[in-house]
C-alpha cells in the first residue's frame, strides 16, 4: 500500500514571501542604521563597518610598511584611533597571512568607498555561488533572507567569501570537477579553522585528485602570503596571534558573539578544564560523524552539508557571523530539484536554524549562548534526511505538487 506524502507547511511559496520580507528588513534596517549615524558611530555606539575597521586599518599599515607591527595591540589601536577618533574599542590583528594579502587591495580606497567595495564583493560571491549550486532563484533569493546574512553584512566581515567558497567547492565536487574544487578549498586559507574537517572528508571518500589540487593551492597562497608580508609576519601570527586568540576566549566581553561549545560551557559556569573537555568531546564527535559518513556514502548532498555543519562546530572561535556558513547545508537539503520532506518537523526546524544567528547576541548578553545549537540541529536534520542514522524518523516520498 502507498505511503501517504509528508505535507510541509514550509512550501516555496511560503519561502518566497518570508525571504522577501526579510530582506526588506535588512535594508529598511541598513537605512535607519546610516541614517541614524553620527561621527562614524551607529546609534548603539558601534563603528560603521564594525569589524571592517580593523581590516581596513591592517591593509593601510600592510601597503605603507610592516603589517608584523599589528599585532602590538597598541600599535594597532593607535592606528585605527588615528582613523576613527575615540573608538575605544577592544580590536585585536590575529589574522592569517593569506587573509591579509587577500584585503591588501582595500587599502588604495579610503574607508567608506572600502567598505562598500567589500560588502558588493562579497554579496555577488556569495549570491553567485548560490546560484552556481541551486540553479534556483529562489534559493538565492532565500539564502539572501537569511538573517546570518544581515549579521556579516553588520560586522563588515569576511563570511560571504568563506560561504562562497564552500558553496562552490560543494558543487564541484558534486560535478566531479576536482580542479575547482581544489581551487576552493585552498582558498579557504583565509579562514584555515573552519576547513580543517575538509582534508580529513575527502581522504575517507577517496576524493584524493581534489585533495591534492586543495593542497597545492593552500600551499602556494600559503608560499605567496608569506613572500609579500615576509617571515615576520608568520612568527608574530604563530606568537602573538596564538596568544591573542587565547585573550579573546578569556575576556567575557567577546563571549555573547562567540558561538561555540566551549563558550557556552563558561557562560553556564563550568570550569576551564571542563569547558575544554566538552567542546572537544561534540567536536571529536563531529568529526567523527564526517568521516564516518563519508566513508560509508562518498560526496552526496546529504554528506557535504554535514561536513559544511559540522566545521562549525570544531573551534573555539567560531562567531555568530560564522554561522552564514550554514547557507550551504540549508542549499544542499532544500534547494535540490528532486528534494521531498523526510518528516514534518525538518522545515521547522530549518527556519528555526535561520533565526538562531539573530539571536545570538541578544541572548548571549543574558548569560546563555545559543549559537552551537544551529549546527547541531543542522547535523540532525541532515541525519534524519538520509534515513539512515540512530535519529530516523520515518520517510515517505512526497506526491507531486506537496512542494509548490
Amino acid at each position: 500500500m502507498e505511503e501517504p506524502a509528508i505535507r510541509t507547511w514550509l512550501t516555496r511559496a511560503r519561502v518566497a514571501r518570508l525571504a522577501v520580507a526579510g530582506i526588506a528588513t535588512y535594508v529598511l534596517a541598513a537605512i535607519a542604521t546610516f541614517a541614524t549615524a553620527r561621527g562614524g558611530f551607529d546609534a548603539l555606539g558601534i563603528p560603521l563597518g564594525f569589524d571592517f575597521l580593523a581590516f581596513h586599518g591592517a591593509a593601510q599599515i600592510g601597503l605603507s610598511g610592516d603589517l608584523a607591527v599589528a599585532f602590538d595591540p597598541a600599535v594597532f589601536a593607535a592606528a585605527l584611533e588615528a582613523k576613527l577618533p575615540g573608538v575605544g574599542y577592544g580590536y585585536y590583528w590575529l589574522y592569517p597571512p593569506t587573509f591579509a594579502l587577500m584585503i591588501l587591495p582595500l587599502g588604495v580606497f579610503p574607508y567608506g568607498a572600502a567598505f562598500w567595495v567589500w560588502t558588493a564583493l562579497g554579496l555577488a560571491a556569495y549570491g553567485g555561488s548560490v546560484w552556481l549550486l541551486a540553479r534556483d532563484r529562489l534559493a538565492v533569493i532565500a539564502a539572501f533572507a537569511f538573517p546570518a546574512v544581515w549579521v556579516s553584512a553588520y560586522h563588515g566581515q569576511n563570511a560571504f567569501f568563506v560561504s562562497a567558497l564552500f558553496a562552490v567547492a560543494a558543487h564541484a565536487l558534486l560535478a566531479r570537477r576536482d580542479g575547482l574544487a581544489g581551487l576552493a578549498i585552498g582558498l579557504l586559507a583565509i579562514k584555515p579553522h573552519l576547513a580543517i574537517l575538509i582534508p580529513l572528508a575527502l581522504a575517507a571518500s577517496g576524493r584524493w585528485r581534489a585533495f591534492a589540487y586543495g593542497g597545492a593551492v593552500a600551499i602556494s597562497f600559503t608560499a605567496l602570503s608569506t613572500l609579500v608580508f615576509g617571515g615576520e609576519y608568520v612568527v608574530a601570527f604563530l606568537s602573538e596571534g596564538s596568544r591573542l586568540a587565547g585573550a579573546v576566549l578569556r575576556e567575557e566581553h567577546h563571549w555573547a558573539t562567540i558561538a561555540s561549545v566551549f563558550v557556552a560551557a563558561k557562560l553556564f559556569g563550568a570550569p576551564t578544564a571542563l569547558a575544554w573537555a566538552l567542546h572537544s568531546t561534540v567536536a571529536l564527535a563531529a568529526a567523527a560523524l564526517v568521516c564516518l559518513r563519508f566513508r560509508r556514502d562518498g560526496v552526496t548532498r546529504e554528506t557535504l552539508a554535514l561536513l559544511a555543519a559540522a566545521s562549525l562546530l570544531i573551534s573555539p572561535y567560531v562567531m555568530d557571523y560564522d554561522l552564514l556558513l550554514l547557507a550551504v547545508p540549508g542549499v544542499l537539503l532544500f534547494a535540490a530539484p528532486d528534494t521531498r520532506a523526510t518528516n514534518r518537523w525538518d522545515g521547522a526546524l530549518a527556519l528555526l536554524v535561520a533565526m538562531i544567528p539573530l539571536l545570538v547576541v541578544g541572548i548571549g548578553r543574558t548569560g546563555v549562548q545559543i549559537g552551537w545549537l544551529a549546527p547541531v540541529l543542522t547535523l540532525a536534520i541532515v541525519e534524519w534526511r538520509s534515513g539512515k542514522s540512530l535519529f530516523h524518523l520515518p520517510s515517505f516520498p512526497a506526491k507531486a505538487g506537496t512542494q509548490s
